[in-house]
C-alpha cells in the first residue's frame, strides 16, 4: 500500500548443487527505487546479482528467466464529514469535511457531489471548504466525496460506497 515500504520478493534459483550458499538479489526494474513513497501501480522485479560463498561458481542465465511483479496498491483515506446539516452562506464558507491518512507533502483534493455536479473543494486548515459560488442555491442536496484531483490522488482512494452523507444547505 502506498505509504508503507514494500518487501521485495524471494527469487528462486534453478541448477544450484545442493549444499552451496548462493542467494539472489532481487531489485525493481527499470532502475525504480524502492521507498514507501514508490506510486500506486505495478512493477517489475528482477535478479541482478547473485550473492553467497558459492556465488563464484554460478551466473545468471542469459536467457529463459522470469521477473516477479509487485504491485502497489491505492491507500485509503478516511473522511469525516463535519455536520450533519451544513448551512453554506455565501461570504462566510463553512467546512464540509476533513480528510484523513494523506502524508505529509502529497497533493490531494476531493471532489464533492451535492446532485448538481462535481464541486472541486479548497483547503481551509485541516478541513474542506467549496470555492466560493461552487454551490448553486438550492434545498437540501446530499453532499459526498465522489472522487479526489491533485498530483498525487493516484495514490489514494475514497470508498464512495460506504460514504456518509452530509446534507448542505445553501443560503443566498
Amino acid at each position: 500500500t502506498y505509504g508503507t515500504l514494500a518487501t521485495l520478493g524471494a527469487a528462486d534459483l534453478s541448477g544450484v548443487v545442493t549444499g552451496d550458499s548462493v542467494s539472489a538479489t532481487v531489485r525493481l526494474s527499470n532502475g525504480v527505487t524502492l521507498s514507501d513513497r514508490l506510486h500506486a501501480g505495478t512493477y517489475g522485479q528482477t535478479v541482478t546479482s547473485l550473492t553467497g560463498a558459492s556465488a563464484a561458481n554460478y551466473s545468471l542465465a542469459s536467457s529463459g528467466n522470469s521477473d516477479g511483479g509487485l504491485t502497489i496498491g491505492r491507500k485509503q483515506l478516511g473522511v469525516a464529514y463535519l455536520a450533519p446539516i451544513i448551512t453554506y452562506t455565501y461570504g462566510s464558507p463553512q467546512d464540509l469535511l476533513r480528510l484523513s491518512g494523506i502524508l505529509s507533502g502529497d497533493e490531494v483534493i476531493p471532489t464533492l457531489d451535492g446532485g448538481r455536479g462535481t464541486v472541486t473543494l479548497q483547503s481551509h486548515g485541516a478541513n474542506w471548504i467549496a470555492a466560493p459560488n461552487a454551490l448553486k442555491v438550492s434545498s437540501f442536496i446530499r453532499a459526498y466525496v465522489d472522487g479526489l484531483t491533485g498530483a498525487n490522488a493516484g495514490d489514494y482512494t475514497v470508498n464512495v460506497t460506504n460514504a456518509v452523507f452530509s446534507r448542505v444547505v445553501v443560503n443566498l
